[in-house]
């Protein structure tokens, strides 16, 4: 399962607001991350392992 969600900054303070929540099944999820792949995304390590090491 892949779950995408989309946030906006919001307001003076860079904080971020969820606006969409996206839940999909194997299948479905591996064609939308080929297409993600093929815009230019890229996979990041998250932001709490980089704080750590």
């Amino acid at each position: 399962m892949l779950i995408l969600e989309r946030s906006l900054l919001h307001g003076a303070k860079d904080t971020l607001v969820m606006t969409t929540r996206k839940e999909l099944k194997k299948e479905p999820a591996r064609e939308e991350w080929k297409k993600l792949i093929a815009q230019g995304w890229r996979r990041t390590e998250e932001d709490w392992i980089k704080k750590e090491s």
